[in-house]
C-alpha cells in the first residue's frame, strides 16, 4: 500500500504533514486534542513558539514558569517565537537571571497586539542577552535597578509597534562594545527620562538607531559618553532634548522624493507637485528694481515706464514703491500717480500724491508711492510713474526715479 498523508490545519495556518499508514479519516480532526510541543514543531520543520501564560496550564508549547520555559527555548536552534499571555494572570514578569533570548521574537499574543496593550515587566536582577531580538507588539517596563539587555559586538535589535516606557530606576539597554544596530518601527515609541536613559551607550561605542514606519524617540531617551547615529526618515520624529554626548541626526528623505500639495493652488506659478519645486519656488527672487536711466525733458505731463518687468512666481501678490524728484516751473500744483502697464483709467493704483500751492512757484518736489498690486496673470509686467502739472511745466532730472516691485 502505498504512503498516505495526513494534513491537519492548525489555528496558526500551520500546514502539517504526518505519515499514518492508514486511511485519511472522514472526519476533522479536533484541533483542540493536538498537542505539540516546541521539538515536534521544530521535527516539523515549523518555527517554534513558546506560549509563556502565567496562571494557566502549562501544557505543550504553553508554559506557565519563564524559568521552566527558558530551558526549552534555549536547547532549540535557529529563529524560535515567545508569544506573551497576560490573559490569566493579568501580567508577565521576567524574573531574576540571565536569560539567553538570542534569535528570538518576543511578542504578544496577536488577540491583543493590536492596540499594544500587553505589558512585559522586568524584575531587579533580569537581564537578557542576545546578538539578535526582535519585541513587537508590547509595552515593555524595566523595574530593575540595572540594564535589563546587554550587548555585544554587532548586535540587531527590533522593537516593532511597541512601546518603551521610561525607565525609572536604570537605562533600559546598555551598549558597552562595538557598533550596534537598533531598529525603531511600525509606530514604536521610545521614551526616555532624566538620569535614566533609555538607550545608554559607552564612551567609544557607537549605536546606530535606525527609524522607519513613524518611530518616535522621546526626549531623554538616548545618553551615555559614546556616539547614536540617528536615521531619521519624514514620517519619524527624534525629540529633543537628548543626553547622548555625540548625537548624529541624519535626515534620510529627499525634498525632490516628497509630494506636495498647495493649501491654495493659485499662490504658486507653476503649481508644485514636490516638496523641493515648493522650496526653489520660495527661494527664488521675484524683483522689479531700477532707476531712470536718462533725463526726461521739461513738459506739462512726464512718464515714467520701467524697463525691467516682472512676472507671478508665487502669490502675485506685489509691493510696489515708486519714487520721483520734479522741478517745477510756473506751477500752482502736481499730481503724482502710479500705474500697472498702461496710463489708463483701469490700470491706475490707488495711491495718488499731490503738491499744490496758492501762487506759482519754482521748486523741487518729491513723492513716494506706495501699494501692494495683485498680477492678473502670468504675462510679464511693467509700472509707471506719471506727474501732471495744473500749468506750467516740470523736469525728471537723471537717477530721480527709481522703481521697486518684490513679489510677496
Amino acid at each position: 500500500m502505498g504512503r498516505k498523508l495526513l494534513s491537519v490545519l492548525t489555528p496558526d495556518s500551520l500546514s502539517l504533514s504526518l505519515s499514518d499508514g492508514g486511511n485519511v479519516p472522514s472526519q476533522p480532526i479536533d484541533e483542540s486534542t493536538l498537542v505539540l510541543s516546541p521539538g515536534d514543531l521544530v521535527a516539523l520543520g515549523a518555527r517554534p513558539t513558546f506560549v509563556f501564560r502565567p496562571g494557566g496550564v502549562a501544557t505543550g508549547n504553553v508554559y506557565t514558569d519563564w524559568l521552566t520555559m527558558m530551558a526549552d527555548v534555549v536547547v532549540q536552534q535557529g529563529p524560535k517565537w515567545i508569544e506573551i499571555d497576560p490573559s490569566i494572570a493579568g501580567s508577565c514578569h521576567v524574573p531574576a537571571g540571565t536569560w539567553n533570548v538570542d534569535d528570538c521574537t518576543i511578542q504578544a499574543n496577536l488577540t491583543q497586539a493590536l492596540f499594544v496593550t500587553t505589558v512585559l515587566i522586568f524584575d531587579v536582577g533580569a537581564l537578557l542577552t542576545f546578538r539578535q531580538l526582535h519585541f513587537k507588539y508590547l509595552r515593555l517596563r524595566s523595574d530593575s535597578t540595572a540594564p535589563v539587555l546587554t550587548t555585544t559586538a554587532g548586535v540587531q535589535l527590533d522593537f516593532q509597534n511597541c512601546n518603551i516606557q521610561a525607565p525609572t530606576a536604570a537605562s533600559f539597554i546598555r551598549f558597552s562594545v562595538g557598533t550596534s544596530l537598533v531598529r525603531v518601527w511600525d509606530y514604536s515609541t521610545v521614551n526616555g527620562s532624566v538620569g535614566f536613559q533609555t538607550f545608554s551607550t559607552d564612551a567609544g561605542v557607537t549605536t546606530v538607531v535606525d527609524l522607519f514606519g513613524d518611530g518616535i524617540v522621546g526626549t531623554h531617551a538616548l545618553g551615555g559618553l559614546g556616539t547614536a547615529i540617528v536615521l531619521q526618515p519624514a514620517d519619524c520624529r527624534v525629540n529633543l532634548p537628548q543626553d547622548v554626548t555625540t548625537l548624529v541626526l541624519n535626515l534620510l528623505d529627499l525634498a525632490s522624493l516628497v509630494g506636495f500639495t498647495p493649501g491654495v493652488a493659485g499662490n504658486w506659478q507653476p503649481v508644485p507637485t514636490l516638496a523641493s519645486a515648493a522650496l526653489d519656488q520660495l527661494a527664488a527672487p521675484n524683483t522689479l528694481q531700477e532707476v531712470n536711466a536718462a533725463p526726461i525733458v521739461a513738459a506739462g505731463t512726464i512718464t515714467y515706464t520701467s524697463v525691467a518687468t516682472i512676472a507671478k512666481k508665487k502669490s502675485g501678490k506685489v509691493r510696489i514703491s515708486i519714487s520721483i524728484s520734479v522741478t517745477s516751473s510756473g506751477i500752482a500744483g502736481l499730481d503724482f500717480r502710479m500705474y500697472r502697464d498702461t496710463v489708463s483709467g483701469p490700470n491706475q493704483l490707488p495711491p495718488h500724491g499731490f503738491e499744490s500751492n496758492t501762487v506759482a512757484l519754482s521748486a523741487r518736489f518729491t513723492c513716494t508711492l506706495d501699494w501692494i498690486d495683485t498680477l492678473p496673470d502670468t504675462a510679464a509686467h511693467v509700472y509707471v510713474m506719471q506727474v501732471i502739472a495744473d500749468a506750467g511745466t516740470v523736469a525728471l532730472a537723471n537717477g530721480d526715479c527709481a522703481v521697486v516691485a518684490n513679489e510677496l
